[in-house]
């Protein structure tokens, strides 16, 4: 789905980004998730899994765009990295070295916002979200575009996420 196609644009866009010294980056907003630790101290709230909002650490994210932003060609940017076999950010930092022409910020939750009264939905993990959602704003804000993949029925949905995490358990497992 996002990441597949999220790749090919970077391999059209990198070949027209090089001639000026420049490259695409993908970061996704999944590596983005707070460590396992932190996450745990959620569950009080009803978080029981990684991906909603509240479970991303949306400052880090912050200054890693904004770092992003401002490389040249000596530059080197150290990117969160989440490891979904440790179900835990990654120790080691992902380097971007280089002028950064474009970044493909991607995930299912990029761009979202409310206009949802936190205090008007009932109490519980709803509110919860309510209230993370409205920390997303200043990650929203240093995008300078955003294109959104419409989703597909709900069915779909289901079976495609279903595979989804087939495939991961069958790598954790490895």
């Amino acid at each position: 789905g996002k990441t597949t196609r999220t790749k090919i644009l970077e391999l059209d866009l990198n070949e027209l980004l090089n001639e000026r010294g420049e490259q695409v980056v993908i970061f996704s907003i999944d590596d983005l998730y707070k460590t396992r630790a932190e996450r745990e101290g959620l569950e009080a709230k009803g978080y029981v899994h990684r991906g909603p909002p509240g479970t991303h650490d949306v400052p880090l994210g912050v200054r890693a765009l904004r770092s992003l932003r401002k490389t040249d060609r000596d530059s080197v940017v150290a990117l969160p990295k989440f490891n979904k076999k440790d179900d835990n950010r990654a120790s080691e930092p992902r380097l971007i070295r280089g002028k950064v022409g474009i970044v493909l910020f991607e995930g299912w939750i990029v761009g979202a916002n409310t206009d949802v009264d936190p205090e008007k939905v009932r109490p519980g993990f709803k509110r919860e979200v309510a209230k993370a959602i409205r920390e997303y704003g200043a990650l929203n804000a240093e995008l300078d575009d955003l294109i959104v993949r419409l989703p597909r029925d709900l069915d779909t949905i289901r079976v495609l996420y279903g595979d989804q995490v087939g495939r991961q358990k069958a790598e954790v497992e490895r």
